[in-house]
């Protein structure tokens, strides 16, 4: 006797409706600023400052669109002015395309750098971005967004070298009318046009270590200029460089003789930063 086993299978599938157009027209874009470093810049800093922003889309996963975003300064901030040149990257820190597809539903992280060994000078700068979504050859969705940063101020004045705010020079033997140019180099940093003060302890005068009527004066040498510095100095030339360094040089007045012993002066010299 013979018994006869049936086997039924049953297939179930769900099968997706494809979504029409216009459906994948009714889209949201997003653009929302997640943090930028901007503020920190430096001539050498590395690594480098950065702008990132997020592009989210509300819509249909099944939607898949072609985000395409355009600079109106060409990928430069500008202020004042000045300009600063950055470049668009992805979230792998490549290069981002003009053109690229982003599907509903999903996230973009793109990240704005700027470029390295910029003279940048302080202040608030800004480039428009145009973001255009576009399904097929329609255009979906349009937005503009203001990329902003400022670029802090920033100070430094040390001497060449030892970077140090304090510096001891030795003349040697004094000699009547004699130049001295190997004062050490000043090494200045500023990111806005800054001038400099320069004051003197003994009014421009080289005094004895124990006897002060005893004393000889000097002229001191910067920025192509002589400072007389009986009365505090200010250089009529703006620095305007993100770095530079300056050499410095005294000449002694023309004297008969002196008396044996030290003689000194402290000089102090400030960065004093001007209207931009």
């Amino acid at each position: 006797m013979y018994n006869l086993k049936w086997a039924f299978f049953i297939v179930l599938s769900a099968f997706t409706m494809p979504l029409s157009a216009s459906e994948c027209e009714q889209v949201s874009m997003q653009l929302s600023h997640e943090y930028n470093t901007f503020s920190q810049y430096r001539f050498e800093q590395s690594p480098l400052a950065r702008y990132q922003l997020k592009v989210r889309l509300e819509a249909p996963e099944q939607c898949v669109y072609r985000l395409q975003i355009s600079s109106q300064n060409q990928y430069v901030l500008l202020h004042s002015g000045a300009q600063l040149r950055y470049r668009l990257l992805n979230e792998q820190f490549n290069a981002w395309q003009q053109s690229s597809p982003l599907t509903g539903g999903k996230e973009l992280t793109l990240i704005g750098e700027l470029d390295g060994h910029q003279i940048a000078r302080a202040g608030i700068y800004r480039d428009l971005l145009t973001f255009e979504l576009m399904l097929g050859d329609s255009l979906v969705s349009s937005q503009s967004y203001e990329l902003e940063g400022e670029i802090e101020q920033h100070l430094q004045l040390a001497w060449l070298g030892a970077q140090a705010t304090h510096a001891f020079v030795d003349l040697g033997e004094l000699k009547s009318g004699q130049y001295y140019g190997h004062l050490p180099q000043l090494f200045i940093q500023a990111n806005v046009p800054v001038a400099l003060e320069i004051s003197s302890l003994n009014q421009g005068k080289l005094v004895h270590q124990t006897t002060e009527k005893w004393r000889v004066g000097y002229m001191m040498e910067l920025l192509g200029q002589w400072a007389n510095l009986e009365s505090p100095w200010r250089g009529n030339t703006p620095l305007v460089q993100n770095q530079t360094l300056l050499p410095l040089a005294i000449e002694l007045e023309q004297f008969d003789q002196l008396a044996a012993g030290n003689y000194q002066d402290t000089v102090t010299i400030r960065l004093v930063p001007q209207q931009f």
